[in-house]
């Protein structure tokens, strides 16, 4: 097992010896500290050696790990708004509301992260901020007396902010993009926003072609592409453009729960690529602290469990960040996770004590 700063990563890297596997376990007790620097503990960086072992770790098959965090335009006031400070073990970090600005503090740690760790860093593309802001519009034109925006309206404002926050992918030198559609109920002015923001990603890629792009959201209206008999977009087309399709576990509280709304996404489209899957957890929320829905430890072990339907590659955490907040163990929730996917199989029953 290879042990560093924030969290716990294992797998089986051949090129290590077991004097350096006991050399990196020793080091444990310090790398699991958390860089509070913001409290004022100094904490040693790992070395080169730790790094290029973290790096080759995630050349090997293994369960990915995604970490969701919020974007800063302010002054960062805590590790917690910091990539660097993000469990180690993350294969990819997606940064929300980047088209809100990144502070020049936070700007190089895309690359850092990249270069030291072997982290990709993802831009994320929101359809939830664009339909709050045009909601917004259209009450403030309602409470002047004035007529709402048509549907042709809404798409073309959510074509021009989509294609505003695609952009920083490249401003910031990020490695890839999020597409997060979280859309709900089909009415028509959902149909389409829904049809504008997959067409101006398609449109985007068209010319993007070697960049990474994930796809995350309500999977079930991405696939919804008629409306009235008229074929929208087309779905496969679409879906074919990501290498991992991140599946929301929500509200479920068993893992029969999560086969059961995967297979009605198979069922309602039969051409489901199902062999791309991530499944995505969250931590409480400091500020409320229940936890919804499976805890990301028990996700963990749900992606362990082979399904001979549809592939587990790896575990979402979705609000990353809140996790730091955890008193007791920081990151606790996440590291107890990473442990289980990288626990052999006959070990993965554990007891869930993410939150003492």
């Amino acid at each position: 097992m290879i042990m560093n700063r924030n969290t716990i990563f294992s797998g089986s890297v051949k090129a290590l010896s077991a004097l350096a596997v006991t050399a990196s376990l020793c080091a444990c007790s310090d790398w699991t500290k958390p860089e509070a620097l913001d409290l004022g503990i100094q904490i040693e960086e790992p070395t080169e050696e730790q790094l290029s072992q973290i790096r080759d770790f995630k050349q090997t098959d293994h369960k990915l790990v995604i970490l969701g965090m919020d974007a800063t335009s302010e002054t960062p006031v805590g590790r917690y708004q910091h990539l660097t400070a993000m469990p180690d073990s993350a294969d990819y970090i997606f940064v929300r509301n980047l088209v809100g600005g990144l502070h020049s503090d936070l700007v190089p740690e895309i690359a850092q992260v990249r270069q030291q760790k072997g982290t990709r860093v993802l831009a994320d593309i929101d359809y939830l901020t664009i339909e709050e802001a045009w909601l917004d519009l259209q009450d403030a034109a309602i409470e002047a007396g004035e007529e709402p925006g048509t549907d042709e309206e809404y798409a073309a404002f959510l074509t021009e902010r989509v294609n505003t926050q695609l952009a920083t992918c490249a401003e910031y030198g990020c490695d890839g993009v999020m597409i997060s559609y979280n859309g709900s109920a089909s009415s028509s002015v959902a149909v389409a926003g829904r049809t504008a923001f997959i067409n101006a990603v398609m449109a985007w890629r068209a010319s993007n072609a070697d960049v990474e792009m994930v796809l995350r959201g309500n999977l079930q209206q991405v696939i919804r592409n008629t409306s009235g008999g008229e074929t929208l977009y087309d779905v496969a087309a679409f879906l074919a453009q990501f290498r991992l399709i991140v599946f929301a576990v929500g509200e479920y509280t068993t893992e029969n729960d999560v086969n059961l709304a995967v297979n009605r996404l198979r069922r309602s489209f039969t051409d489901f690529p199902v062999d791309r899957f991530i499944f995505e957890a969250t931590v409480p929320d400091p500020a409320d602290p229940v936890q919804i829905g499976l805890t990301p430890q028990q996700t963990a072990s749900y992606v362990l469990t082979p399904n001979e339907d549809f592939a587990k590659l790896g575990l979402c955490v979705e609000n990353a960040q809140d996790d730091y907040f955890n008193v007791a163990n920081t990151f606790g929730n996440i590291r107890a996770a990473i442990t289980v996917l990288n626990t052999p199989a006959e070990d993965t029953t554990v007891d869930d004590t993410t939150n003492e």
